[in-house]
């Protein structure tokens, strides 16, 4: 792993592709930083029944499992 990458995640179609992503790029990157919007949130709970959530437990629910790597930003 090497370096820090930042993430933005738009509302557009797609979610399972910004997950399937994050979870690729949490395997070669030290720190992933992601920013998502209220109207990706809104998708990600439209296309794939989940609801993201705030703070640490961000990655855990939309990701499966925890990160350390990848932090969410408001």
């Amino acid at each position: 792993m090497t370096g820090k990458l930042v993430v933005g995640i738009t509302g557009a179609s797609g979610a399972i592709y910004a997950v399937r992503f994050l979870q690729h790029a949490a395997q070669y990157f030290d720190q992933l930083l992601v920013v998502m919007s209220q109207h990706a949130r809104s998708v990600a709970r439209a296309e794939l029944g989940i609801e993201v959530g705030d703070g640490e437990q961000c990655a855990q629910n939309l990701l499966g499992r925890p990160y350390p790597n990848i932090t969410f930003l408001n």
